[in-house]
């Protein structure tokens, strides 16, 4: 039981994360099965089994606690690549954070185009477009940059977000 939950929090986290947690999450689930062949001698003898499933319990759990907290640090650490804005047409289906020059900010039906690196309609351009918000960006110059995954729409790359938060601007 306590090896399941090891191999359900191992493809949790890769999942998650990606495959760059994933050597330390095999050799974590390799030590846990290593832990609990060891002690499973201990099964048959009445007076070792709380021993034994003690041991097993707080290795398993030990075990997902270390794999949760590497997680947390590899995603804190910026597991998210920065691009220019220029790039984001060779990363589509991609999540990667993009960041480029505010040349124009647009509204229409309620939604904010933010145009990056080239005005509307280059189709060289890239958009951030923000759903159901508007009056949240003045026209102005400046960086902008959003996380996400880069998508295409008639021919140019964006990332699209419903809020405002995930826009991060910086006045020049």
């Amino acid at each position: 039981m306590g090896c399941l939950a090891i191999l359900l929090a191992v493809a949790a986290l890769v999942a998650t994360y990606g495959t760059g947690l994933f050597v330390f999450a095999i050799v974590t689930a390799v030590v846990t099965v290593w832990t609990v062949g060891i002690f499973s001698n201990y099964r048959d003898d009445p007076e070792g089994a709380p021993n034994y499933v003690a041991i097993v319990s707080m290795g398993s759990f030990g075990a997902a606690i270390v794999l949760l907290i590497a997680g947390v640090v590899v995603r804190s650490s910026g597991g998210v690549e920065k691009i220019d804005w220029d790039e984001a047409k060779d990363h589509v289906g991609d999540t990667k954070m993009v960041c480029g020059p505010v040349v124009s900010v647009r509204e229409d039906g309620g939604d904010t185009f933010i145009n990056i690196g080239l005005d509307y309609p280059d189709p060289g351009r890239f958009t951030i477009v923000v759903w159901n918000q508007t009056g949240l960006m003045s026209q102005g110059s400046g960086t902008a940059c959003i996380e996400g995954e880069i998508k295409t729409y008639r021919g140019s790359s964006q990332i699209t977000t419903t809020d405002w938060e995930d826009v991060k601007t910086q006045s020049d």
